[in-house]
């Protein structure tokens, strides 16, 4: 309950853009990826456009007072081309800015590409699993590109969306569940029909479960991921001691009718 506040999918996204190879950020290869990863980004759907925040975007600026009064500027000096020079007054703005361990890590081996999504949580919001796919797309595009470059992405939208795009893997995974418990069932009760009733009845309890979180506007975030597997085994758990319980009542003389009466 701590940390519930940070699943609200309406947040923000960052890649970390890290130069692996080279002593610093302030390199030609390395501003000319910061400056196409950006420019992807601005073409994501579902971002605000409006808040990008990277060492290439106009918002980003640098200020001073001098003798002759308020000095500032745009971060990336104009007119630049990549040169020693402008990668020497890249380096002075980007100092005078403030933005070093904010935009730019305090060792400068990496910058950031913050952006804000728009309304991750409306009926129109942001089609999370299609922004995770083109975030990863990106990835793969421009470390391939520039080989001395890695990018990193964190942020809950990036986490959300790889959980909904393994939601095959993780429904398989629960489905491999069931069918070892089942046969372990099997093993156990050496009877097809009480391992199936208790399997069957137990998976039950897990779409009951799903569907009434679902009715109450709830969602599997992923924090709660594991709440289904939890369920199925709790579920799995009583009912083997309902079955025995019932099977003890039956060979001490009950009737099944008594049995089921007395054991529930």
């Amino acid at each position: 309950f701590e940390h519930k506040n940070d699943l609200n999918l309406g947040n923000d996204v960052r890649l970390i853009v890290a130069e692996t190879q080279g002593d610093d950020v302030f390199n030609e290869d390395y501003m000319a990826a910061l400056k196409d990863i950006t420019d992807e980004v601005f073409a994501l759907e579902g971002v605000d456009p409006s808040k990008i925040r990277s060492l290439w975007t106009s918002n980003v600026r640098w200020n001073e007072v001098t003798e002759q009064g308020f000095q500032g500027g745009e971060v990336i000096p104009a007119g630049y081309d990549g040169s020693p020079e402008s990668l020497e007054q890249l380096r002075t703005n980007v100092l005078r800015s403030g933005q070093v361990g904010r935009l730019v890590a305090d060792n400068f081996q990496s910058s950031v590409v913050h952006a804000y999504l728009l309304d991750a949580l409306g009926d129109d919001g942001v089609d999370i699993p299609a922004l995770s796919a083109s975030l990863e797309q990106i990835r793969t595009t421009y470390q391939d590109k520039y080989p001395n470059v890695r990018i990193h992405i964190v942020g809950l939208a990036k986490k959300a969306g790889d959980v909904m795009s393994a939601a095959q893997e993780v429904a398989m995974f629960f489905f491999l569940t069931l069918g070892l418990i089942a046969l372990l069932l099997l093993l156990d009760t050496r009877c097809i029909r009480s391992a199936l009733t208790v399997s069957i009845c137990s998976f039950v309890a897990v779409i009951w479960q799903l569907g009434i979180v679902s009715s109450l506007g709830f969602t599997i975030d992923p924090y709660s991921m594991l709440v289904p597997f939890l369920v199925f085994a709790i579920a799995v758990s009583h009912g083997v001691q309902i079955v025995n319980t019932l099977a003890n009542y039956v060979a001490s003389g009950l009737s099944s009718l008594d049995a089921s009466k007395s054991t529930l």
